[in-house]
């Protein structure tokens, strides 16, 4: 049986995406329209095997735990060099927010996986990132 509360449900639906809105209504380019894919979620989250939760549960853990640094590393935004310390990702042009971006990314490609659904195509979180979501497939040719 099933044992996810109504909040970690939420916290799930968060870190994949997923407006935490009843109906299932959202505004895409200022219009109302329910969320097509918002059954998958709501699918997987009530099918999620007992034996899985505490994996699930391992990974908001994290994505939790990354979105705090995200919002502590704020404080270092103005710091471009300390002493001789080079920040990782500098010499490519990332700053530290990037790199936990890009963690954050991972993460929910990992929920994704173990839920058996996809991020929320149109969540600003995943757009553009290389990892991330949208609706667009890149073509290689």
């Amino acid at each position: 049986m099933n044992q996810l509360t109504d909040a970690i449900k939420q916290r799930i639906r968060y870190h994949m995406g997923y407006a935490n809105i009843s109906p299932m209504i959202a505004m895409i380019n200022g219009v109302a329209r329910p969320q097509q894919t918002s059954f998958l979620i709501d699918v997987a989250l009530e099918n999620v095997l007992a034996d899985t939760i505490p994996y699930v549960m391992r990974i908001v853990q994290q994505m939790d735990s990354i979105e705090d640094e995200i919002g502590e590393a704020r404080a270092y935004l103005a710091v471009e060099k300390v002493d001789t310390i080079v920040l990782r990702g500098a010499e490519r042009g990332y700053t530290h927010t990037d790199l936990l971006e890009r963690e954050y990314v991972r993460w929910s490609n990992r929920l994704a996986d173990i839920l058996g659904c996809p991020k929320y195509p149109f969540a600003a979180r995943f757009n553009g990132s290389s990892t991330g979501g949208g609706v667009n497939a890149r073509i290689v040719g």
